[in-house]
């Protein structure tokens, strides 16, 4: 759990090295970077969820915490969730329209949508991340 708590607060700054990546010409780098994030998210959500399922659910997880069972962490859980969701999946639609136009994808032949939805993406995995630090508080730490 504190290894997914490190990680999720680093890739906002990671995304912001490859948006700079990307402002300065270096797209196919910039298209490993985000390719590579996104398959390592992947792995880590993956890992968590096995890890919550084997532990007996999130229930089992959070014993302890003061905010288990309130509507402030079911509410605050939904909403990381469902934004969470729809960033990767949004990412993932990114990444392999990308990757389906080849190595010459520049933002001439990517388009300005491109470019709206990398920053759409952006923010939601920084919201993301810093609900994902106030679940952890709340679960972990209170």
């Amino acid at each position: 759990m504190d290894v997914i708590l490190l990680v999720m607060l680093a890739v906002p700054f990671v995304l912001v090295w490859s948006i700079r990546l990307a402002k300065n010409g270096r797209y196919v780098l910039h298209r490993g970077v985000q390719s590579g994030l996104l398959a390592a998210l992947l792995a880590a959500v993956v890992a968590f969820e096995a890890d919550v399922r084997l532990s007996g659910g999130s229930a089992a997880f959070l014993t302890g915490s003061p905010y288990l069972g309130t509507a402030l962490l079911r509410g605050i859980l939904g909403v990381h969730i469902a934004v969470a969701v729809t960033t990767f999946l949004a990412w993932t639609v990114v990444v392999v329209n990308i990757w389906r136009r080849g190595f010459g994808a520049t933002p001439q032949v990517v388009g300005p949508s491109h470019r709206r939805t990398g920053y759409l993406i952006f923010a939601g995995v920084t919201f993301t991340s810093v609900s994902g630090a106030v679940l952890y508080y709340m679960g972990f730490a209170a």
